[in-house]
């Protein structure tokens, strides 16, 4: 059975995936060098989207090993 989204939900999907693949890439083509903090600001304003995003990029990331996520510190390029 198919189910049919909202343009909304996939809008929020893509944006989801684009702002992942894009700090992904940025990782792999070491644009961020091993032991950088990312910084959730930062990112917002090089991806153009909010803090929801990018936020679930680096988790995303973190489960992959390309950042570790250090609780009230940040987010760090490994």
């Amino acid at each position: 059975m198919k189910t049919e989204r909202s343009e909304s939900e996939k809008g929020r999907n893509t944006l989801k995936y684009s702002t992942y693949e894009f700090i992904k890439n940025k990782i792999i083509c070491c644009e961020y060098e091993p032991g950088t903090f990312l910084n959730e600001e930062i990112l917002c304003e090089e991806t153009g989207v909010s803090r929801t995003p990018v936020r679930d990029a680096l988790g995303r990331l973190e489960q992959e090993g390309l950042v570790k996520i250090l609780p009230k510190k940040g987010s760090y390029d490994l």
